[in-house]
């Protein structure tokens, strides 16, 4: 089939929102507990669902679509709607984050003056939010937002789609060639020493290591049939094989990047899927097309850095950040992210 030489068929109805909002509310769970010293067996389940991946597999599904449908030969639209579904709220966030430095008292206000204050800011509101400058590093937990890599990885793949959509139309043989490149890609990443050097500090948050989730996404956005094969798959299957196959890796002491292995992502993939299109009305019941997941992703970190240098830790620390990063989600999302979208050329909301 030349998937690419046809329209992908746009899925309007599933629950991607709330799987969205149950990677974020995941990360968001996850770091609080790490970086606020709360601990428990409970956590290990959030554990085994990690809302990275999810994000990723996603993405590649809905923006693959979105592309394929509505702009293929509208290239301005696509970006432009891309712009206005992350920018907005990141300001935002960096924006608050920003006052929260002068705040806590971290900064005086003469690093107003500083040119490095204003090269971080600038690299946060652009396309280098994993740019963390040496005198920010004592403050919370030695970076500011370390959740906004994925907006650089996520950018990437935003400029990316395009030429997916070409590699797509040589035939599967080469693009299931390209996955794997990608998840090889993945396990060296996932081999190297974090941060020892910046060229590998470059490569950890560069396209090269998460592409192949992405384009996972995209192959079953691209195919219909398939979508719909796994889709039949019984849960207790799914759940069992991806259950097995993690804690195979585990016991093995098997290292991975992003909380999960290349293996174990696939099976992933297709719980997302199916858990998307099975009962398709609930999300759109549940949250009456209200989307926080992007805000609960991008504002849990500085929530967390401004409790930990005020000393507030333990389950007391945990559940103000928590409420707080729902508050702020849902201001986002009323007084600036839902105001924003109304402002694309084309409706995507559906779709991504």
């Amino acid at each position: 089939m030349d998937m690419a030489s046809s329209r992908v068929v746009a899925d309007h109805t599933n629950n991607f929102d709330l799987i969205r909002l149950f990677a974020a509310l995941q990360v968001a769970i996850i770091h609080c507990a790490t970086h606020l010293d709360v601990k428990g067996a409970w956590l290990d389940v959030f554990a085994v669902f990690p809302g990275v991946p999810i994000f990723f597999f996603i993405s590649g599904f809905l923006i693959f679509q979105s592309w394929a449908n509505i702009c293929e030969r509208r290239a301005f639209v696509f970006f432009t709607n891309r712009v206005l579904r992350i920018f907005p709220a990141l300001y935002f966030c960096v924006g608050l984050s920003a006052a929260s430095l002068f705040l806590s008292g971290f900064l005086p206000l003469a690093e107003l003056a500083q040119s490095r204050f204003w090269v971080w800011l600038l690299s946060q509101v652009t396309a280098f939010q994993f740019f963390n400058p040496s005198f920010l590093r004592d403050y919370g937990v030695g970076v500011v937002n370390g959740s906004l890599w994925t907006i650089s990885v996520e950018l990437q793949f935003y400029l990316l789609t395009p030429l997916l959509f070409l590699l797509m139309a040589r035939g599967k043989l080469v693009f299931f060639a390209a996955i794997g490149l990608f998840f090889v890609l993945n396990v060296v990443n996932t081999y190297l020493t974090p941060g020892s050097s910046v060229p590998q500090k470059i490569f950890s948050v560069s396209f090269l290591p998460w592409f192949g989730m992405f384009m996972v996404g995209a192959y079953f956005s691209a195919s219909p049939k398939l979508r719909a094969r796994v889709i039949e798959i019984p849960w207790a299957l799914l759940i069992g094989v991806y259950l097995v196959v993690h804690f195979i890796v585990v016991w093995g002491g098997v290292k991975y990047g992003n909380g999960i292995d290349p293996l174990s992502y696939f099976v992933l993939a297709a719980i997302v899927l199916k858990a998307a299109f099975y009962r398709p009305t609930f999300a759109g019941a549940l949250l009456r097309r209200n989307d926080i997941s992007y805000g609960v992703y991008i504002f849990h970190m500085p929530i967390v850095n401004f409790l930990i240098y005020f000393g507030l830790q333990g389950f007391v620390g945990f559940w103000i950040a928590i409420f707080g990063t729902v508050v702020f989600a849902l201001i986002s999302w009323f007084l600036v992210e839902k105001p924003a979208l109304r402002l694309k050329k084309v409706a995507l909301r559906s779709m991504g």
